[in-house]
C-alpha cells in the first residue's frame, strides 16, 4: 500500500482505469429522515460487486454533494467502474454537517440534526437495491466533511470501515461533544502545513469571523487514531519531492500498523493549503496552495480496500512451559520492494525505519 501511495501522489488516474468508460453520470436521490428529505447523489458503476462496499465523499462548508464531486475531479468513479463499488454525494443540511465540535455554530447543529442517521440509511437503502454491504461503508471528507467521516468512523467502527479526513484535524477535548465507540477504525489524515482554516500544528479553527473551537495538530490526530488501535509506533516514514511545477513543496508520509496494510496514514502537503489533493479539482483562492502535480484517489482507495479485507487472526505460538517467550522482532521495511526506483533514498525519497 506505501508503495501505492508514492506512486499514486503523481497520478491523475489509477494505472487500469484512466482507459475505463465511466458507465453513466450520476442520479440525484432523496431519503426521508427526522421528518425531512434528504438529498445525494449517487454513482453506480455498469456491474456492482456482490455485497459491496460504499465510498461516501462528505462536502466541506458551505457547499454540497455536486461540489464535492468536482472538487474531487470526479476521479473516485473510474476506480468505482474498475473495482464495483457505489459511490455517494450526500448533501449537508444547510450545506454544514454536525460534526463532533461543541463550537460549530451551523443550523445543522442548532437543530440537531442526526447525520449519522442519514449517512447510515442511505448504506441501507443501496444495500436493498443493489445488494451492497450495509457494513462495508468508508467515509472520505474534507473541511466540515472530514469532520463528520471522524464522527462517523469514531460512532459506528462496526459499520464505517474506514475513514479518509481532508484538512481536518480530531477536536481538542474541551472542543469534543461525541463519546466514541471503543473500538478502533483505519484512519487516513491528510493536511497541509499552511492551512489558514484547520491549522497544522493545532489551534483555534476559524473560517472568515467566526470559530470553531480548537482542533489537534495534524500529527496528533493522527496518533489518536492510531493508540486507539493500539499502535504506538510508526512503522514507516518517508518523504518524497514532487516534481516542478508543484507549489507543494514536499509530501511526508507517516504510518502506523503493517506496512503493506497500515492502519491509520498521515500525509502532510508541506506549503499546502485548506484544500483537497488533486491536479484538476476547483478550489477557492481563499484556501491557499493548491497543488497543482498530486493526485491521491488510488492511494485513497488502496487504503480503503486494505482496511475492506478481513483482519486474520494472529497467530498464536505455543511455548513450552520452561522456556521464556522469545523477544518480539524489530520489523524492518525492505524498502527497495515499496518504494519504486526513481523513489528511493537519494532520489528525493527519504525513508526511514
Amino acid at each position: 500500500m506505501i508503495r501505492a501511495l508514492l506512486v499514486a501522489l503523481f497520478l491523475a488516474l489509477p494505472h487500469g482505469a484512466a482507459q475505463a468508460s465511466v458507465h453513466n453520470d450520476v442520479t440525484a436521490q432523496t431519503i426521508r429522515i427526522q421528518e425531512r428529505d434528504r438529498s445525494y447523489l449517487l454513482y453506480v458503476p455498469a456491474n456492482v460487486e456482490p455485497k459491496a462496499p460504499v465510498l461516501v465523499l462528505l462536502h466541506g462548508s458551505g457547499d454540497s454533494g455536486a461540489r464535492m464531486r468536482e472538487k474531487t475531479a470526479r476521479a473516485f468513479e473510474p476506480i468505482a467502474q474498475a473495482n464495483g463499488f457505489l459511490v455517494v454525494y450526500p448533501d449537508g443540511f444547510g450545506n454544514h454537517w454536525n460534526d463532533c465540535r461543541a463550537k460549530d455554530d451551523f443550523s445543522a447543529r442548532k437543530e440537531n440534526i442526526d447525520d449519522e442517521a442519514f449517512i447510515l440509511a442511505i448504506g441501507d437503502r443501496l444495500a436493498r437495491d443493489y445488494g451492497s454491504d450495509p457494513n462495508a461503508l468508508v467515509v472520505l471528507g474534507y473541511s466540515n466533511g472530514g469532520q463528520m467521516a471522524m464522527r462517523m468512523g469514531l460512532m459506528h467502527p462496526d459499520r464505517v470501515r474506514a475513514i479518509t479526513a481532508i484538512s481536518a484535524s480530531m477536536p481538542t477535548p474541551e472542543n469534543m461533544i461525541c463519546t466514541p465507540s471503543q473500538r478502533p477504525v483505519p484512519a487516513m489524515v491528510i493536511n497541509g502545513t499552511a492551512d489558514r482554516v484547520n491549522p497544522f500544528r493545532g489551534g483555534e479553527v476559524r473560517l472568515g469571523n467566526a470559530t470553531r473551537g480548537d482542533v489537534l495538530s495534524s500529527e496528533a490526530t493522527a496518533r489518536y487514531f492510531a493508540r486507539r488501535d493500539g499502535l504506538d509506533t510508526v512503522s514507516f516514514s518517508g518523504s518524497v519531492a514532487p516534481p516542478a511545477p508543484s507549489r507543494i513543496s514536499a509530501v511526508e508520509l507517516a504510518s502506523w500498523g503493517p506496512v503493506d496494510a497500515p492502519r491509520v496514514v498521515h500525509v502532510t502537503l508541506h506549503n499546502g493549503g485548506h484544500t483537497i489533493p488533486s491536479k484538476t479539482a476547483p478550489m477557492p483562492w481563499y484556501t491557499g496552495e493548491r497543488n497543482n502535480v498530486l493526485s491521491l484517489p488510488l492511494a485513497i482507495w488502496d487504503f480503503f480496500a486494505d482496511a475492506l479485507r478481513p483482519r486474520p487472526a494472529p497467530a498464536v505460538a505455543e511455548v513450552p512451559k520452561a522456556a521464556p517467550a522469545a523477544p518480539r522482532p524489530v520489523a524492518s521495511i525492505p524498502a527497495a520492494g515499496l518504494v519504486p526506483a526513481a523513489l528511493r533514498p537519494g532520489d528525493g525519497v527519504q525513508v526511514e525505519n
